[in-house]
């Protein structure tokens, strides 16, 4: 190959056809910042190739056993871009597993000549370096000679090859990040717009008025004037025919122009849209996305200007190079390095410092490092630093070193370019911050990102998506079949027809449905997505977001389910509401509403008028009246009208009024309920009335009760008397039979003036008012405890009575309740045991009120009749048995159901019972 010399100030000839530095040049190939980094990289590949004379030049990328011909520079168009290769026994394959460059000059004399990479290709001279993106191994650059190099390679030549290696994987680097960060935004539908072309209102989210720094109350409309108003005068005209063509013609909106912001700055946007046309042709909605420009304009406007210098000054833009030689150590800067330094040349003096005083105090040791590394290593070294001119000013520069040497390895001299890269650098530093941006607000929102290569089918799960799945990053590969087992089994069909109907350009991808997460539980998420597609109209890439819905999806159930409860109950209540507009004075009346007054919704127009002609004419002062009040006043109010049904009958309504204001205090709506009553009025009326008659009834009966029961007792006692004198007189005159006769008859009238009495408390304890006053349980305990003391010493019972509660409650009642129960328990005793009889208290359970207990050790009852011992003249025992009537518990019953309470019983033969008595804590009011 032809020799590649060291660049000089005066002299640059290094390779045919090129007269300069080659590595000053590969710099200029690869800061084009106008240039797409694809063509920079083909130019990157044909410069090397040709000025190192090489037959062939490529640039392919590695996937697992074959790797792809990205980028090609081959005049015989042997080797084309797209073509395919398995790795093994190829150059390729040795550079990318050694990680090392790979130099041959003559590779059949080498064990590369037994490989199918030189049986089939015939490079005898070969010269390769891997490519890293991000960490990984991308593929690698290679070269190729059909001839063998004889002189082999020089240093200037493998420092041209490995910096261009290095260039190319950086623009690579470069494209994957832009390509993820642009697919990304687009995904998340960032910067959106709408125009109603019949209202023409105008929808700008979020991101688009964060643009242009607008801040309108929610109420105020935004219209196409406002829009209007806001673009630049120059770009006026062609942003109007632009919109015209679309609509008109239907042509692409596609357009860059500047948009004043609501402080007075101009911003670049690049602005796409589509409208969407009647079936007739005429235009109905055009929605578009808005994206910010403006900091690529700036970076054209540098790049133009820029250029403009580059033909001035006849040298590439803002590079400056300088040398320094071993021989006498002097060091020379061009008048391009003198420029960007901010100074003029011959006013700074090289030798004072070697220019380290303009070096950032924070990089100098880099810079110093950077030098050594590169007389150490005998390769260039690249480093981006600052500097400060002396207008305080702070610029980036790129700087590239390498060092030449003579045969003895010692260093002759040390070259270095320099660029200005400070638009760059602040183009990227805006770019970082956007990306951090993004992710904040995709992990502050909960949301998480998706993405699918096409390409090579690879996909990835944000690790906000996988959270949302419980999904440990560390357990999971996304695939296809993943994704769709995760969907719900009733939404996955459908999610796949709108991903495949997004795919061929059909509709836009914007999806609702329910995932499964690893506690298979399912929640509701959103998802958004955006393809791009290659030349050929083939997807490439699918990148979107998804966000959890859940609490969203469950809260718009229940609206919509209280939604129809609240109409059910409407009806079932017969409610109805209306709501009146106060600044229009337009009226609205629901479902309920137009029901409760017969009214059809087709034909009726409500409005303050007709709510005035719905009301009785006697009523319409005070419904005005209260209407006047709750607006003056704003406080809610009620009122019982009547209104005029649409049969012509009159209805009873409740209606309640409340008003609602706006931001400045005045009243904005007026909301009202109105509920029909006519027939609850109607049965109150009749209750009242019934209840007048019922309580007219038993006092009669009452009277009579009393009457009956006094005329029935006199004959009683009369026969009981006259039986007792009976026999007392006469009982030795008569037989055995006489005698029985005579027992049969006063005994049969003792019970029968007992049944007669207790029937009389039975009825008093049901009927007489109630007297409620504070009593002391256990005082009630001792007086019948006072009563039945003959009884209890007679058969010798143990009575044991703990400390029980006050409450409130009549007093005769309730000595009349522990009299039976206490009685009951000394009757049916068991005459083998000695009786014990118990009365406790304790709060109930739910702290509602007091459970008293009066349990005994006597002969019991089977828990088949709990319920039928507090039946009236119900009775387990013959009356030769147990003496009685049969009503003891029945009162029991009555009484404790006055006080609001209930009683029952636990028994068991032979082993005693136990009666529960519960007194709630609202004993003493009406029950």
């Amino acid at each position: 190959m032809a020799t590649i010399s060291p660049p000089s100030v005066h002299d640059n000839t290094s390779g045919p056809g090129f007269d300069g530095d080659p590595l000053v040049e590969l710099v200029r190939l690869s800061t084009r910042l106008d240039t797409p980094r694809d063509d920079i990289i083909q130019s990157l590949l044909e410069f090397v190739r040709t000025v190192c004379e090489f037959d062939v030049g490529l640039v392919s990328h590695v996937d697992g056993e074959r790797y792809l011909i990205e980028f090609a520079s081959d005049p015989s168009e042997t080797i084309m871009i797209g073509q395919q290769f398995l790795v093994s026994g190829t150059y390729c394959n040795h550079v990318i597993e050694t990680g090392q460059p790979l130099y041959l000059t003559e590779a059949g004399k080498t064990e590369f000549a037994r490989m199918d990479c030189y049986l089939l290709s015939g490079f005898e001279a070969f010269a390769g370096v891997p490519l890293m993106v991000d960490g990984e191994v991308y593929g690698s650059f290679c070269l190729g000679g059909r001839k063998a190099r004889s002189q082999g390679y020089s240093e200037q030549a493998t420092a041209l090859v490995e910096m261009a290696g290095r260039l190319i994987a950086q623009h690579l680097a470069h494209r994957s990040a832009e390509d993820r960060f642009d697919l990304a935004v687009r995904g998340s539908q960032i910067g959106l717009w709408e125009w109603n072309l019949r209202t023409d209102e105008i929808f700008w989210s979020p991101r688009t008025m964060e643009l242009l720094g607008v801040d309108l109350p929610d109420d105020q409309p935004l219209t196409f004037v406002m829009f209007d108003q806001r673009i630049h005068a120059d770009d006026h005209e062609r942003v109007m025919l632009a919109i015209n063509n679309h609509l008109s013609l239907r042509e692409p909106y596609d357009l860059e122009y500047r948009i004043q912001r609501s402080d007075g700055t101009w911003l670049w946007v690049h602005d796409r849209g589509q409208a969407s046309w009647s079936s007739d042709g005429r235009p109905l909605r055009m929605a578009g996305v808005l994206d910010d420009i403006t900091y690529r304009k700036q970076a054209e406007t540098a790049l133009a200007d820029r250029a403009f210098m580059l033909q001035l000054a006849g040298e590439t833009a803002q590079i400056g190079y300088w040398h320094r030689r071993a021989e006498d150590d002097v060091l020379v800067w061009s008048d391009e390095l003198y420029a960007l330094h901010g100074v003029v040349p011959g006013e700074y003096d090289l030798a004072s410092d070697r220019g380290l005083r303009f070096c950032h105090p924070d990089d100098r040791d880099a810079l110093a490092a950077m030098e050594l590394e590169t007389r150490r290593s005998r390769s260039p070294q690249q480093l981006e630093y600052r500097i400060i001119r002396p207008s305080g000013e702070v610029r980036w520069l790129n700087a590239m070193y390498r060092c030449q040497f003579d045969a003895q390895g010692q260093v002759i001299a040390v070259y270095g370019i320099c660029q200005d890269i400070t638009q760059r650098h602040m183009a990227d530093e805006s770019l970082r911050r956007s990306q951090e941006r993004y992710r904040a607000v995709v992990a502050g929102g909960h949301i998480g990102i998706w993405d699918w290569n096409a390409v090579d089918d690879t996909r990835y799960w944000s690790p906000e998506f996988l959270e949302m799945l419980q999904i440990p990053a560390a357990e999971f590969v996304p695939n296809n079949s993943s994704f769709r087992s995760r969907v719900h089994p009733d939404e996955v069909d459908e999610v796949v027809a709108l991903v495949e109907a997004h795919l061929r350009g059909e509709a836009e991808f914007d999806a609702q449905c329910r995932m499964r997460r690893n506690d298979d539980t399912y929640i509701w998420v959103r998802l958004l997505g955006q393809a791009a597609f290659d030349e050929s109209g083939r997807v490439s890439r699918f990148t979107g977001s998804v966000y959890d819905i859940t609490r969203r999806k469950l809260a718009a159930d229940r609206e919509a389910e209280q939604a129809r409860m609240l109409a059910l109950s409407g009806r079932a209540a017969r409610l109805g509401y209306y709501e009146i507009d106060l600044v229009t004075e337009t009226v609205e009346f629901s479902e309920g509403l137009y029901a409760l007054y017969g009214l059809d919704p087709q034909t009726y127009t409500p409005s303050m008028d007709t709510i005035w002609e719905l009301t009785h004419p006697a009523d319409l002062e005070r419904s005005q009246a209260l209407r006047e009040h709750v607006i003056e006043s704003g406080e809610p109010g009620f009122l019982t009208r009547r209104m005029l049904h649409a049969d012509g009958s009159e209805r009873l309504v409740h209606t309640w009024l409340e008003c609602f204001f706006d931001r400045d205090g005045e009243p904005a709506r007026l909301f009202g309920v109105s509920q029909d009553v006519t027939e609850t009025a109607r049965i109150e009326v009749q209750l009242r009335e019934q209840a007048d008659a019922l309580k007219q009834a038993n006092a009669e009966l009452e009277r009579y009760t009393a009457m009956a029961s006094h005329d029935l007792q006199e004959p009683l006692r009369k026969i009981a008397t006259f039986g007792d004198l009976l026999e007392r007189r006469y009982a030795d005159q008569l037989d055995e039979r006489g005698r029985e006769i005579i027992h049969v008859m006063t005994d049969g009238a003792s019970r029968m003036r007992q049944l007669i009495s207790d029937l009389l408390d039975y009825t008093r304890s049901s009927n007489e008012a109630m007297k409620y006053t504070g009593v002391s349980l256990n005082e009630i305990v001792e007086e019948v405890l006072d009563r039945l003391d003959l009884a209890i010493s007679d058969i010798g019972a143990n009575v044991d009575c703990a400390t029980l509660p006050d409450i409130r409650g009549d007093r005769l009642l309730l000595g009349q309740l522990f009299q039976n129960l206490i009685g009951n328990a000394l009757k049916y005793h068991d005459e083998t045991r000695p009786l014990r009889v118990s009365v406790s208290a304790e709060r109930a359970e739910d702290e509602s009120g007091w459970m008293i207990r009066v349990r005994d050790n006597g002969i019991g009852f089977s828990p088949d009749h709990a319920e039928r011992i507090f039946t009236a003249f119900q009775r387990l025992h013959t009356r030769n048995e147990y003496p009685g009537t049969g009503m003891g518990l029945a009162l029991c019953h009555r009484i404790v159901e006055r006080h609001c309470g209930r009683i029952w019983a636990e028994g068991e033969d032979g082993k005693g019972a136990c009666f529960y008595v519960y007194f709630p804590d609202a004993c003493g009011r009406s029950c």
